[in-house]
Order: structure tokens, then sequence, then C-alpha cells
């Protein structure tokens, strides 16, 4: 049955006094053993449990999703709240990627309007509102009571205001409010008109493999000495067949890639733990170690959107050789090239400082404005961006991306919200920035002691050295 992942948890009750295994509590069967009864009893708990399946005549590789209905009860606490509803709330139409039929969902709406931003869909940790008609995704997570929605809503650009407004009559169902992170060009023309809260925050960056100038010559330089220590491309397309051996190494890297960040104390905003092997029409580029292992690994995830792909994620571990993640770059470029495409993004980087802001009063953007420039000192968010610029983004398909928050969603707790979401801590920031104002400060220490120093020793080889003054 479809979406039988989400079924075990929903056929749970929350009530402690209640059992715990799908059963109704007034088909409870105390002592009773009538088979006759129980045959009778389990013929009204499946009435009572029923889905409804729509699947069009002939379809084979588009399953529809299975619908709650409003009998249906209660989900337990412990997977409910972990995404945000409120235990007694019937969760229709709401999944995420580990449920049945969703990837193939996916697969097809992203070959048709895929955005880089939608590669959080791919985060298990995000939920996905598919309405009935699935023909849209909106990707979210819950935080204060502010739905925080990350990326455009996945269907053709003409339709996105309408599919998010249903979206908010879902949200103010639930009693949440709303905002946006990495809203395109589209949505903020629609929050413009609409008077909503907006920032400007971050950009794409994009190559576009045909007319790129090249990437200079320390990247050449790299690509060369990893060649000649006998590093080679190997690129893995799932379509073509799957090797799950495969698939574990590379998710390995993944995995030793993120806890090498967390031993290092390096900030986390902005991170997602992607699954790409959920679609499989991403293909998989690679290197191998001395061991024979991936030492480093880029996935091409197809954004139909804008007929080309996002590489996301690009890593190696600390033991392949430098400019590994560069190499990988590269051929990826060379690789669409090949092919004839134009578009190569790396995703959503922050600013280093905040763009254009509307929809709030002068005294909220001055604030908001000193916030961010802070916040992205502090968390060194720029560093994303100086790798991109590496490889010479197209100027003419660089796009800004922005923050919404829709009338009704408070300012101070919307920006909670998404700092909550995007893993930004302000007690991080504030520890960070003391730490970075001291060392700055020991530095000009440093520097003028060395001024005064420098202009001693000038003044003795001018004058020549101080007589000693008589008794």
């Amino acid at each position: 049955m479809w979406f039988n992942c989400c079924l075990r948890r929903h056929t749970e009750y929350d009530d402690k006094d209640l059992p715990l295994t799908g059963q109704h509590p007034r088909l409870s069967n105390s002592g009773s053993s009538d088979s006759a009864a129980t045959l009778n009893d389990e013929n009204e708990l499946e009435k009572e449990y029923s889905y409804s399946i729509n699947r069009e005549p002939g379809a084979t590789r588009e399953p529809q999703f299975a619908r709650l209905q409003k009998n249906q009860p209660p989900a337990r606490k412990s997977w409910a709240t972990s995404l945000g509803f409120a235990p007694q709330t019937p969760m229709n139409n709401v999944y995420n990627i580990e449920c049945d039929g969703v990837p193939e969902t996916l697969e097809r709406l992203l070959a048709l309007h895929g955005r880089p931003t939608h590669a959080a869909m791919l985060d298990k940790s995000y939920s996905l509102y598919i309405p009935p008609d699935h023909a849209s995704v909106i990707c979210f997570k819950v935080a204060q009571k502010v739905a925080v929605v990350y990326g455009d809503p996945l269907c053709a650009a003409e339709h996105m205001p309408g599919v998010f407004q249903n979206f908010r009559k879902h949200c103010r169902a639930q009693g949440w409010k709303t905002a946006i992170v990495g809203a395109g060009p589209e949505m903020a023309d629609h929050g413009r008109e609409a008077k909503w809260g907006l920032m400007e925050f971050g950009v794409e960056h994009v190559i576009n493999p045909q007319t790129n100038p090249g990437f200079g010559r320390t990247i050449n330089r790299w690509n060369r000495n990893l060649q000649k220590e006998g590093v080679s491309l190997n690129v893995y397309s799932p379509k073509d067949g799957i090797d799950p051996q495969l698939e574990r190494d590379l998710m390995q890297v993944y995995a030793d890639w993120r806890q090498s960040r967390v031993d290092r104390h390096l900030p986390q905003a902005y991170s997602t733990v992607l699954n790409p092997f959920a679609l499989r029409t991403s293909r998989h580029l690679y290197t191998l170690g001395p061991d024979g292992k991936p030492n480093s690994w880029a996935c091409l995830m197809q954004v139909g959107g804008h007929k080309g792909y996002l590489i996301e994620p690009c890593i190696a571990r600390e033991d392949a050789g430098q400019g590994t993640t560069e190499f990988l770059t590269t051929n990826a470029t060379r690789i669409l090239k090949e092919e004839g495409l134009e578009y190569l993004t790396f995703g959503l980087a922050p600013r280093e400082e905040m763009g254009e802001l509307s929809g709030m009063n002068k005294i909220i953007q001055e604030s908001t404005r000193s916030l961010y420039k802070t916040t992205c000192k502090a968390l060194a968010l720029n560093g994303k961006q100086a790798f991109h610029e590496k490889f010479k983004p197209d100027d003419n398909l660089r796009g800004p991306l922005y923050l919404l928050y829709p009338s009704g969603c408070h300012h101070l707790g919307g920006v909670r919200a998404v700092l909550e979401v995007t893993h930004i801590s302000i007690s991080e920031v504030w520890t960070r920035s003391r730490a970075a104002a001291a060392k700055e400060k020991a530095k000009k220490r440093e520097e003028r002691k060395q001024k005064r120093s420098m202009e001693s020793d000038r003044s003795v080889q001018s004058h020549g050295p101080i007589p000693p003054v008589a008794a």
C-alpha cells in the first residue's frame, strides 16, 4: 500500500492509556475469543482506517498518494511533534522524502520546474506539502509556530502564488504563520505587491559551461597534479543500474565530511543532510583513494526549471588531494559543455551585506542590516561565495534570493523561526563576535607596539645612541 511508512505511525495513539498497536479502542476485545466476533472487528477496523487511493487508468510509474480520512486516529506525539503538528491533527497532504511514491513525484516535477533551492526536499527532516492534485510540492519546517518554507513552490512559475496561498490556508488551520527562505524573483514580485516583509539576503551563482572562460592557473595546476598522481574521474548514474555498495560508500564520504566540520567547530548555518540517491535521475561524480574506495563526491541534480543541473553536495575527505573539489567541479562543467547545456548552479550563497529591504519601517531595516552584517562576519558566511567565485560564474545568470514574511507573520517571531530552521544561533553569533573583536583588538595592539619599536629604531639610526646622563 502506498504511503505505508506514514500509515504505521498514524495508526498509533498518543494517549498512553490506550493500546499502541493500531487497534481502535471501541473495537478492543478483552477476554473474548470468538473468531466470528474477531473477524467482524477486523473488518470494521479496516473500514474505520480506510484510505482512498485514486490511480489514473493504466498508471504504472506515478503513484497517487493515499490520503487520510476524517476518522483517522491521532498520530503519536513522538512523531507528530517532531514535524510541528498537534497530535490530534490529521496530517492530510503532508509527507517527507522517505514516504512511498514521493521520490517519483519529485523526479517528475523537478524535471519540469526544478530550482536549486528544491534540493532541501531530499532532507528527511523537512516536511513536504503535496495537495491532492499532485501538481506541486512545498518544502517546509515548523518552528516557533511558523511554517518556514524553503525555496519556491515546486510548480510552474505562474502557479506559485496560488499554490502558496493554498498552503497558507492549510497553515492557518494548524495555527501557524508562514515565512519563505530562498524565494526567487517571481515570489518576490508577488510579495512586493502584497506589501510583505522582503529581504534580499542571498545570491545564486551559475556557471555557463558554453561560455565559461576557464578557471585560472591555480585550479588548472591542481588538476594536473591530481592527474599525475593517478586520480581519475568516475561517473555513476543510478538510472543505468543501481550499485548499493557504491551508494553506501559515497554516503560514508558525506558522513565523514559532515563530522569533520563538527570536529573543527565550523558553523552549520544553512546546512542540510540530503539523500541524493532518493532521485534516480541524478548523476554522481567521484574519485577513488589509494584503498580503492571513494574519497570525494559531487552530485548533479536535475533542475528542469533552468534546463540544467545543481552541483550539491561537492565534497572531499581530508585525505583527498589538494583541489579535489575543484577537480570535480571542472569535470562537471566539461561534461555539461559536451552535452550542450548552459546551466550549472552552486545553489544558494548568503550575500556579504543585505540587499533590498521593503515592507518594514526604517528602524527595523537598520537593525536588520546591522544584525545580518554581524552574523555574516561572525559565522564567515561569505566563505561559500568566495569558493564559487573561483569558477567565474556568469553575471548574466546571477540571481537574487529573498526572505519573505507574509502579512500576519510578526517580524521578530518570523526572524526567530528562520534562524532556528537555518541553524543560526544568536548565542553562537555573540560568542564568535566577541572572540573576533578580542582578536582584532590584540592584533591592533601588536601593530602599534611594532610601529613604536620601528620608530625608536629609526630614531637611534638618525641621531645615534642617547648619551648616558651624568651623575
